[in-house]
């Protein structure tokens, strides 16, 4: 493998990398990098792969900054739900049941706005009659 084609291919695992460090724990990525990079001079030289990506004209608490504020959800929660699913994890019991009481809720709203338009609908006929009869 050429400089060139060894430094592309520590760009491609570091570039993975990024992503996999905000969506997965540390013990996956250890043994996911372990895996693409067995040797540990090729670990190592992905530090300085990484290191020369970090731009360095911002503060580390800016490039940080998305590690701080990410909190998972708890279960119960629609973004608990939308995790199990996006992970294609069967539901828990109480994201199952977080998500039955959206599908009523929204069923509910849905019917609430459908009797609004037929009000409404309704209301305009019964103005445009009574004008009708007054015109005649």
């Amino acid at each position: 493998m050429t400089p060139d084609e060894y430094a592309d291919r520590l760009a491609e695992v570091g570039a993975e990398l990024v992503v996999r460090v905000r969506d997965e724990g540390p013990q996956d990525n250890r043994t996911w990098l372990h895996t693409a990079l067995p040797e540990q001079a090729d670990r190592e030289a992905l530090l300085y792969v990484l290191a020369a990506a970090v731009p360095d004209d911002r503060p580390w608490v800016d490039l940080t900054a998305w590690a701080g504020e990410r909190r998972l959800k708890p279960h119960g929660t629609q973004a608990a739900a939308a995790r199990h699913r996006y992970r294609r994890e069967e539901l828990c019991d109480e994201c199952r049941d977080a998500e039955r009481v959206r599908d009523k809720l929204r069923k509910r709203a849905q019917r609430a706005r459908a009797r609004a338009r037929a009000a409404t609908c309704t209301t305009n006929q019964s103005a445009t009659t009574t004008e009708e009869n007054r015109a005649a």
